[in-house]
């Protein structure tokens, strides 16, 4: 593949990892994946971790970083919120990815004070 190739085609797999995330908050609201099977979103089963939390917001918020589309904000923020009482989970040694790649980011687009003190 030539590198004048690859532009194009990173710009249609973000665009339709955006069609498949929005598929998915406009038809299944709160529902936060942890796997596909057959190609499908998947959560059933034992989750005996339940560290996955973070991804589905997180990649919302790398939507909004880079297109600025207010509806992917509002939709991170959405997502992101509920999670901010895992903060004192003991359950998860996981929390990283939970709140890295949301209240990390949120702080940062806003630097509003009270998500800082989420990630401390």
């Amino acid at each position: 593949m030539e590198h004048s190739d690859l532009l194009p085609r990173l710009r249609e797999a973000f665009e339709f990892a955006q069609g498949q995330v929005r598929r998915l908050a406009e038809s299944r609201p709160g529902y936060y994946p942890m796997y596909t099977v057959d190609g499908r979103w998947g959560r059933e089963g034992e989750l005996w971790t339940h560290w996955c939390d973070g991804f589905l917001p997180g990649i919302m918020w790398l939507f909004h970083q880079r297109t600025g589309d207010p509806w992917w904000r509002a939709k991170a923020e959405e997502y992101s919120r509920p999670l901010e009482p895992r903060q004192h989970d003991r359950d998860v040694h996981d929390l990283g990815f939970i709140f890295m790649s949301t209240y990390y980011r949120w702080y940062h687009a806003t630097g509003d004070p009270a998500l800082n003190a989420v990630l401390i």
